[in-house]
């Protein structure tokens, strides 16, 4: 019996530990979009170079990449609790 609660106590922490995970990717990548549109619009104004405009896009890119990421990571969170509940 301490085994099952066990388990399920460590998926249900995964699993709050990959939506917390999601909700900062969420709010980086939101961050990221307004440093994209930022860089825009000074390399419009030409107040910046393209490598700047590019850095921003690169790491848009990568913000995007990791949000969905973790969005998959919070799937399979919830496929393993699901599992684990329904076998115990």
């Amino acid at each position: 019996m301490s085994r099952i609660k066990s388990d399920i106590t460590l998926v249900l922490n995964q699993l709050s530990a990959t939506k917390n995970n999601l909700a900062l990717e969420e709010e980086n990548k939101v961050l990221a979009e307004e440093n994209l549109e930022i860089a825009l619009e000074k390399f419009k104004l030409g107040s910046s170079t393209i490598l700047e405009l590019n850095d921003a896009q690169q790491r848009y890119d990568n913000a995007i990449n990791r949000f969905v990421n973790a969005t998959y990571a919070v799937y399979f969170a919830e496929l393993q609790a699901k599992q684990i509940i329904n076998i115990q």
